[in-house]
């Protein structure tokens, strides 16, 4: 299985898929955005760790991020609230936006 992103070319939307293939990504993760199978790109993320996750589509941040697929998603902050780049802290495995890893820096 590979790590897939599948979007809408016509649209900043997309979801990240994990699949056997660009095919069966693209199935799977169609039905997740506002398109047609024509307006729709895949691109496979190589050297993605999909070892512990299951074949789907996967929306949410925590997942991207704590499998390294991204090093940042511009989100809003599960600590302060605040739309910001979130992180993801493996050593204190939390969430937290730049300013707020300044505040527990601090401590």
């Amino acid at each position: 299985m590979r790590l897939y992103i599948v979007r809408d070319i016509s649209e900043d939307d997309c979801v990240l898929v994990v699949a056997n293939n660009a095919k069966e990504a693209k199935k799977i993760g169609l039905p997740e955005l506002d398109s047609d199978y024509i307006g729709t790109s895949v691109n496979w993320i190589r050297n993605a760790n999909i070892s512990n996750v299951k074949k789907g589509v996967y929306t949410d941040y925590s997942t991207a991020l704590k499998n390294g697929w991204f090093g940042w998603v511009y989100s809003s902050c599960p600590v302060c609230n605040k739309n910001e780049i979130i992180r993801y802290d493996e050593e204190k495995e939390m969430f937290y936006c730049i300013g707020c890893k300044s505040y527990f820096e601090e401590l």
